[in-house]
């Protein structure tokens, strides 16, 4: 019979599948941004930040222009 494992790698196993749904989603949905796993006392807490690009400012000279970015 196999062993039951630990509470902690059952913990990181389940993380594991968590963050990988959350990567799968976005790059399925073409977004930008990070997944991260905040540990702290006694969890594993996956993290999905999206980041929304705006337009870009240019400065130059004492000047501010706006440009158009494109994705």
């Amino acid at each position: 019979m196999t062993e039951t494992p630990s509470p902690i790698l059952h913990a990181a196993r389940t993380a594991a599948r968590r963050v990988e749904r959350l990567l799968i989603e976005m790059l399925t949905e073409k977004k930008l941004g990070e997944v991260a796993v905040v540990v702290s006392w006694g969890q594993l807490e996956p993290e999905k930040r999206v980041i929304e690009k705006d337009r870009v400012v240019k400065v130059g000279r004492g000047q501010a222009s706006e440009i158009e970015t494109h994705t």
